[in-house]
């Protein structure tokens, strides 16, 4: 089965190894910006959140989440001021 938003194969009960990682974006001014793309972890660590990818890539932003939506495989968060 294929996943209609990335494109890759995701596991729908197949038992096929999925590759849908979602994409983190920081909202400053109402606008979206990308922060990081194929992020596989997100860890609360106190005020802040690190953002992971697959690559090894790591960010940590002062923050909250503000939404994440699996099946859009986007993640937004929100600095704090």
């Amino acid at each position: 089965m294929c996943c209609a938003h990335c494109g890759w194969a995701c596991d729908y009960g197949t038992g096929e190894k999925k590759m849908c990682e979602a994409n983190a974006y920081l909202v400053r001014n109402g606008e979206e910006e990308l922060l990081m793309e194929a992020v596989d972890v997100l860890e609360n660590e106190g005020e802040q959140i690190r953002v992971a990818n697959i690559f090894g890539e790591q960010k940590v932003v002062k923050g909250r989440i503000v939404r994440m939506s699996l099946v859009n495989h986007k993640i937004l968060l929100e600095e704090a001021p």
